[in-house]
């Protein structure tokens, strides 16, 4: 339920109470770009095509998130949105990031080329009628154009430290953007962003969701990392000044 600024809580309320009668779970947010779960999922998705784009194949992206507890990987998630909604969610979200998150014209790139996930066949893998069957390979040079100087040295990585540095990269953007989130008090508090990203996204829910996930890492251990991977990959990996704040704090997002 979206709160704009001349919302009464009346409407709010009546419209809380509908989404629970339809046996929904109805979670108030702010009105800004993206809400929270396209908020959240926006650098997390960006991340698994850059992935890719440095080597990894799309089934080892999905896979690592899966194992993870995602209930989907990044990349099958975007198939069954279509590449095309993913490109206009993408060209929307550019103003919310700011400088963190240079465009990413793959998106466009990919939709431009007619596979567009599961409504049309193929996009990321194949697929008959809403069955997945094998990654559509056709697809790779789209996505590898340009690697970054460091693609080869990630690439040389045993493949388990690749994987589990995939792991990292993706998490984290996503706990990052979560406390932004919350810093912009876009939700009233860290529960129904987590309840937003699980229910909404599928955010591997016996993790609890992204910030109850920084609370059992320790708020402190993920500002270092993310720290650690902005300095070799720039600044989309920053730390959100409200991760900051409860890091240097010691301030979890959870009561204890």
């Amino acid at each position: 339920v979206v709160r704009a600024p001349g919302t009464t809580d009346a409407v709010v309320f009546s419209l809380m109470h509908f989404a629970t009668s339809l046996g929904k779970s109805a979670i108030e947010v702010r009105d800004s770009r993206g809400f929270v779960v396209n908020r959240v999922l926006m650098p997390y998705v960006n991340e698994a095509i850059l992935l890719v784009n440095e080597g990894l194949d799309i089934a080892e992206v999905d896979g690592v998130m899966r194992r993870f507890g995602m209930s989907v990987g990044p990349l099958e998630m975007v198939d069954q949105v279509g590449l095309d909604v993913a490109a206009h969610v993408a060209r929307e979200m550019e103003p919310a990031f700011g400088d963190r998150f240079a465009p990413n014209p793959t998106f466009q790139r990919i939709a431009s080329s007619g596979w567009l996930g599961v409504k049309r066949g193929a996009g990321f893998y194949r697929y008959r009628g809403t069955k997945k069957l094998k990654v559509n390979k056709d697809v790779l040079p789209l996505l590898r154009v340009d690697p970054p100087a460091h693609a080869a040295q990630f690439q040389r990585l045993p493949s388990a430290v690749r994987l589990a540095q995939a792991r990292e990269r993706m998490v984290l953007l996503t706990v990052n953007e979560a406390a932004a989130c919350l810093g912009e008090q876009l939700a009233a508090d860290a529960q129904m962003i987590d309840l937003a990203m699980i229910l909404g996204a599928g955010w591997a829910p016996h993790r609890g969701g992204p910030l109850r996930y920084a609370d059992t890492r320790g708020p402190r251990d993920v500002v270092t990392a993310l720290r650690e991977l902005e300095a070799s990959l720039g600044p989309r990996f920053r730390p959100c000044a409200e991760l900051t704040r409860r890091a240097d704090a010691g301030t979890p997002f959870y009561p204890a």
